[in-house]
């Protein structure tokens, strides 16, 4: 038989509704996928913003421990009158200062802010002081540290919560 030239040897009726129910059943499934993924829970694994310290004997008087640094960002100064937790981000840009007790000052090296040992902005672009968290006593006599409170105003931050008197 020969063909006519008006036939078409392009795309059939048939392989364009195949492929027309392949794109409508992929973007179906993909529709299904992401409303199905949207209402499953999503899982923090941050650690908690609440954590027990230890006790106070573990904290010698008149130096900062940065015991807590690596998993909660907290640095714990125990002074003669009791304990301060300073959370240890920069309020710059939330990089990790480092504590330089030579020359009695934190310093962050990322774009070189450089505060008090009490969190006081010396020099650098942050803008503000570092943060104290709130710190407690549990009943059973352990430090509990609370970074869902925290404070850096000068005359509320040397205050409970945010220092623990002992």
């Amino acid at each position: 038989m020969e063909k006519s030239a008006t036939s078409n040897p392009g795309l059939s009726k048939r392989n364009f509704l195949i492929g027309l129910f392949a794109v409508v059943a992929g973007y179906l499934v993909t529709l299904f996928w992401s409303t199905i993924r949207f209402m499953a829970p999503r899982v923090s694994y941050d650690p908690p913003a609440s954590f027990k310290a230890g006790y106070i004997d573990d904290y010698v008087i008149g130096t900062f421990s940065d015991r807590w640094l690596e998993q909660h960002k907290i640095w714990i100064q125990r002074k003669k009158d009791g304990l301060v937790a300073f959370v240890a981000v920069c309020t710059h840009l939330g990089c990790v200062p480092k504590l330089v007790l030579d020359d009695n000052r934190i310093m962050c090296s990322c774009h070189g802010t450089n505060f008090t040992i009490e969190g006081d902005v010396i020099s650098g672009p942050a803008p503000v002081p570092l943060y104290r968290a709130a710190i407690s006593l549990a009943d059973d006599g352990q430090i509990i540290v609370d970074k869902t409170k925290k404070e850096n105003r000068p005359e509320l931050r040397d205050k409970e919560p945010y220092v623990l008197k002992v």
